[in-house]
């Protein structure tokens, strides 16, 4: 093998590679995306659940715990 064809050999393997990068790389970002939108979405809804007060008739998290009632 000559040095033009170990070059172009070269130069076709890191065109190859960094093409597969970039697809992980963006398939990386999209799934980044989709759980930070699930992530705001699980807080919005424990924000609501913190809001709501607690029924009078189940035991909360602390009396299961044996704590002292707030």
């Amino acid at each position: 093998m000559n040095n033009n064809d170990f070059v172009n050999n070269v130069t076709t393997e890191l065109a190859i590679r960094l093409a597969n990068t970039e697809i992980e790389r963006a398939k990386f970002k999209a799934q980044a995306t989709e759980l930070t939108k699930q992530n705001r979405e699980l807080q919005k809804q424990l924000n609501d659940l913190k809001k709501q007060p607690a029924p009078a008739n189940e035991a909360t998290n602390d009396d299961e715990q044996g704590l002292p009632a707030k």
